[in-house]
């Protein structure tokens, strides 16, 4: 057996053959896992901007607008699948809790007879929009 093996490896057209088929196949893996990647990347770019963007009006105690929307996020799990999506969607989640309880008030809102926000609840909006940020870093 060890004999066979030796001829075989010994022979330079055969290890020849050998390295450029597993360099092919390495080659083609790295290949997607770059794409994969840059696909990731570009799906997410919008939604981090956005998010910096309200996290930076929340400075000050003030609450911003919500920039990110869950129609974007369906968007992005169709782009990136929903394994890779599972903790950027729990992420936005609480965030988007945060942000509402922030208005819920005893008495509902009108426009006639508007309702103070609950700025307690800001600094738990802004550590929730955090986490979501983070977990749309780049890759």
């Amino acid at each position: 057996m060890e004999a066979f093996l030796l001829e075989i490896f010994g022979n330079p057209i055969i290890t020849g053959l050998l390295g450029v088929l597993i360099g092919t196949l390495l080659g083609h893996k790295l290949s997607l896992g770059r794409d994969k990647r840059k696909e990731y990347n570009q799906a997410i770019e919008v939604l981090r901007v956005k998010s910096l963007k309200h996290l930076e009006s929340m400075e000050h105690g003030k609450i911003g607008n919500m920039l990110v929307h869950s129609d974007e996020i369906i968007s992005l799990k169709a782009v990136i699948g929903h394994k890779q999506s599972k903790n950027i969607q729990s992420a936005f989640d609480r965030y988007e809790q945060t942000y509402y309880a922030v208005f819920k008030t005893k008495i509902p809102s009108t426009p006639i007879n508007p309702q103070p926000i609950n700025t307690d609840k800001i600094p738990e909006c802004k550590g929730a929009l955090k986490q979501f940020v983070e977990a749309l870093e780049l890759k």
